[in-house]
This record gives structure tokens, sequence and C-alpha cells, in this order.
């Protein structure tokens, strides 16, 4: 599209018009002669000593707009390259150099307007794009709130500069809101290429950054461990008083872990060498990206077990600590390995499908996922089977263009949960999982249901408000969302993804509209801890969000700071 009014602008060499009158005054006599006798007899020729008045320079701009409205776009180039000259060599644009700032102004305008149609012209001449760009740049150097040549520079910087891209939209949305459905859709694809990227930058950072400060274990990762993952684990029993325990150490740490206190639970354990401590200090280190611990307490269990103790129950904790180096392997590979290992060792145990399961889910295998729980060795509980139905649905979304084929096994999983007894230890995450789904489907009515549901059932677990306040920012409530990540907070104080939400929520406090500059300098400071918190073994599902996040903040910054905010 041309601008009727105005954009861009930024001193460059003489085009080919000027070129030519530079060459010798017959020559340039002719080659004007030539060029506006074609174009129109009613203006004089560029004069190489004096600038053109500005009547005429606004001639050549509607001149050039005639020929790319009619696609003669080298003729359109022409003319904008004789304005665009014209004022690099006069600067009469530029204050400095011209007096009255209302003249300035008035050439600036027309220049930012030429700069910005010359780009128009020369990328449907699929000329250099770096032309095209630089064109764009200079319009916007000369009109700071010009929406047309961000988004025609957007378009042109998202597959080389992915972030200035990101920057040049949201400056356009803010510019005026009309720009709101194209820059959406450029944005979309950019949050692709972006993904990409921060996984790259994931990887590169935890190799170059060796995480030296324990994590703070999550609700979520302890909620996972007792109420998702596992139906029959030996530690998890003792848990729930299903098995008595005589440790006092183990006691002590339980007791801290039904008060939320995952870090003194650790504490408690730390000293104990007895193998029931020594696989839950294991995994609350690796929770803490404690590796090194982590591999400690499991070689003193190996130790333990290599001495042919006489335990009561030996194949409890040897069970248990095939389950735990599955829920840690490192691969989908390793995974598998350990999976069938303890299969061959201990038999086809429904613990072991799952947690090679969620394992595959972590790393976004759900295809392999699905395929260890249809495995014809596993006797489904309840658990497997409403982890089956999770999987199976994220599987088919994977596979197929068709919703109805996962709507189908929606219904199945609602009547499943739906039938579940109240008493049932794991009808919570169920529960829980099919609100997931309904926010994949943007059922967020439902999800909200369920999600209130849940805290009234437990209100210890900072995993349901944490979702309801997704489910509330997905609605548009933000202050309600707030409200529940603020009590998310109160419950657990360091929890990544409430810190998140409520930085996410000031970030896009207004909408599309740009806040200052400065505001968004402090917005990144915030979010340094998080960025910390993906250095350790945070899920990179949750560091792409932190790096997405991140990248908004700065491209925000630069959109404000181009902007003048």
């Amino acid at each position: 599209r041309m601008s009727s009014d105005a954009t861009g602008g930024s001193d460059r060499f003489p085009s080919k018009t000027v070129i030519a009158a530079a060459t010798g005054a017959v020559v340039a006599a002719g080659a004007a002669y030539y060029f506006y006798s074609k174009t129109s007899s009613s203006r004089s020729p560029p004069n190489a000593e004096a600038p053109i008045p500005f009547d005429n320079l606004k001639k050549y701009k509607e001149e050039g707009n005639t020929h790319f409205i009619q696609k003669r776009f080298a003729e359109a180039i022409d003319c904008f390259s004789v304005v665009i000259d014209d004022c690099a060599k006069w600067k009469l644009h530029d204050s400095s150099a011209n007096p009255d700032s209302e003249s300035a102004a008035q050439y600036a305008e027309l220049l930012a307007a030429c700069y910005q149609n010359r780009a128009a012209a020369k990328q449907a001449t699929e000329e250099s794009p770096l032309e095209v760009i630089s064109d764009c740049t200079n319009a916007i150097a000369l009109k700071p709130m010009y929406g047309r040549a961000y988004i025609r520079r957007a378009q042109l910087l998202k597959s080389m500069e992915p972030k200035q891209a990101l920057a040049d939209a949201l400056a356009a949305m803010h510019i005026d809101t009309k720009f709101g459905q194209q820059m959406a859709s450029i944005i979309g694809e950019l949050m692709g290429a972006l993904e990409k990227k921060n996984l790259e930058d994931f990887e590169r950072r935890k190799a170059s950054h060796p995480v030296t400060k324990p994590q703070h274990i999550t609700h979520d990762q302890m909620f996972s461990f007792l109420q998702k993952s596992l139906t029959d684990d030996y530690i998890r029993n003792l848990y729930f008083n299903k098995l008595q325990s005589n440790s006092e150490k183990l006691n002590e740490a339980f007791e801290c872990i039904r008060q939320r206190n995952f870090e003194a639970a650790l504490s408690a354990l730390e000293q104990s060498e007895e193998p029931e401590c020594l696989l839950l200090a294991a995994r609350l280190y690796y929770y803490q990206g404690s590796r090194d611990k982590f591999e400690d307490r499991l070689g003193l269990f190996e130790k333990w077990i290599s001495s042919s103790p006489d335990h009561e129950y030996l194949l409890d904790l040897k069970i248990s600590y095939a389950v735990l180096r599955i829920d840690t392997a490192d691969s989908v590979t390793s995974a598998l390995a350990l999976f069938e290992a303890a299969v061959s060792s201990y038999g086809a145990r429904p613990d072991f499908f799952c947690a090679t399961a969620f394992r595959c889910t972590f790393f976004d295998d759900w295809d392999q996922a699905l395929t260890i729980l249809t495995d014809s060795r596993l006797e489904h509980s309840n658990l497997t089977q409403v982890l089956c139905f999770f999987v199976q649905i994220n599987a088919t979304l994977l596979r197929s263009d068709n919703p109805m084929d996962a709507f189908k096994i929606i219904a199945k999983l609602e009547e499943f949960v739906d039938a579940l007894d109240d008493k049932d230890e794991h009808k919570n995450w169920c529960a829980f999982a099919l609100s997931k789904i309904y926010v994949t489907f943007n059922n967020h009515q439902n999800a909200e249901a369920l999600q209130r549901e849940l805290i009234r059932r437990d209100p210890s677990w900072a995993v349901f408000p944490m979702a309801l306040a997704h489910v509330l920012t997905a609605r548009e409530q933000y202050k309600e969302a707030t409200e529940w990540a603020e009590k998310t907070l109160e419950m657990e104080k360091f929890n990544p993804e409430a810190h998140l939400l409520m930085q996410s929520l000031k970030l896009h406090n207004q909408g599309n509209i740009l806040d200052s500059a400065s505001y968004y300098v402090s917005l990144r400071a915030e979010a340094e801890p998080l960025l910390s918190r993906c250095l350790s073994n945070a899920e990179f599902p949750f560091c792409n969000e932190v790096l997405r996040h991140i990248a908004f903040i700065e491209a925000k910054i630069t959109a404000a700071s181009s902007m003048g905010l």
C-alpha cells in the first residue's frame, strides 16, 4: 500500500536521476527533459543549484503514487527518489538547516511518505529486502509513529530478525488498532521462530551457566509425585499411611511435606542413611536441581542394596528406586531402557508404565507415551486409564486435523472422571487433567468450574489456584486472575509460574497500548530471577514461556524507545 500522507527519511547517495545531473549539464538537462516530458509538462526539471519547490516535490510524490497504482514500479521509484535525493541534498526537513520549524515538519512528513512509498515499490519489484528495510527505517526515523512503515519492516524482518520484527509489530498495534489483526498474524508466525531460537538459547545457557545454587522445590513437583504419576510407590504409600514407617527422620520429613515446607523436609532427611530416607532425599534433591547430591544419595542406596540387607520391604524399595530412575531419565531412549529393565526384573507394574509415559510427555513424545499406555502387559488402574485418555487426546491433536477425533475421547474422559468415587485418591488429579484438556480446547468456562471445585476439595496445593489464575487470564478477568496469582504466592512464595503470570499481567496491562520504555526496563530486571530458574531443571515448556515473556519485554522496550515513549 502507498501513503498519501508521509513517513521516513535518511540521507542516501543520490539516485539515478541525480547521478545523471552530476555527469554534466547537457546530459543532465537531456535526461531530466526526457524523464519529465514523459510524466508532466507542467513542472520544471530539477535544478542542481537550488532546491525543488515544496509544491513540486508533492507533485513528484503524487505522480509516484499514480505510477505505483498502475504497476509502473520503476517509474514510481524514480519519482520518490527525486524527493528523497533533493531533501538529502538541501536538508530542508532538518530543523537545524531549516529555521522555519513548520516548513521543516512539512518536508519531514513528505520525505517520510516517499521513503515508505519507495519501499513499497521496491518490494513490488522484488528488490533486495535490505533496500526495502532501509527505506522503512528511514521513514520511521523521520516519523516515529508511522504504522505502515513498521508493518512493512516487520514483514521483511520475520525470518532475519524476529525480535526486531516483534518490536515493529507491537509498535504498529500501538499506533492504530486497525493493524491488530494483521500484526497478530505476524506475531503468530514469529512465535514459532522464537520458540526454535528459545530452545537453542536454553540449551546454550544451560551449558554455559552451570547451576550452583539449589532451586526451590515447587508444589507442582510434589503434587506430581504424590497425586499424579504413581499408584503403588513404597515411599508414597508410607506418606499416605498405607504402611507404617518406623523412621523418625522420614516421619518428620512427611510432616514437613504435609505443611508444604519441602526444604525443611529435605533438611530432616540429609543426615539419614536409612534406605527410605535416601530415596526420598534423592527425589527432593532432583527437584532442587542438585544433581550431584541426587546421584550421591542414589549411590548410597545402591551400596545398601548390594550389601544384601534383611528388610521387610526390600522388593518395594527396589521398585521405588526403579521408578525414581525412570522419573529422572534424561531422554526418552533412557526412560524406555529403564522401563524395560524394570519390567523384566519386577514385572509389569502400573507405576512403571505411568512413570515412563509421563517422562515421554516431558520430552513431548506423545506417541511413545501412548504406546506405553496401550501395552498389552498393563493392567489399567483408574490413574492409568485417565492418563491414557489424556495422552490419546494430545497425540490425536498432533496427528489429526479433525478435532472431532479428540472430542470423542474427551467425552469418554468426562464420563470416566464423573464416575470416579470422591474418595478415590487420584480423583483430584483426574479432574485436574480434564480441566487442562478444557483449556486446550478453549472451553474456559468448564475449566474454571472444575478448578474452583478442586480448590474447594483441597485448598493446600498451589497448583489449583495457579491454574485458575491462568484460566481467568484467558477469559480476560484480569483483576481476579491477579488475586488468585497473589493467593498462589501466599502459599508458595517462590512459585515461578505465579511470578511469570503476575509479570505478564503487568506487561500487557494496557492491551496494545505501550507504556514508557523505562517501565519495561524495570520489568526486564524483574524477569531475571525467572531466567535463573530456567537454567536449573525446569521443563522447556516453562522456559519457553519465560524466554518468550522476556522477548516481549525487550521488544516493547525497543518499540517504546523508537516512538519516544
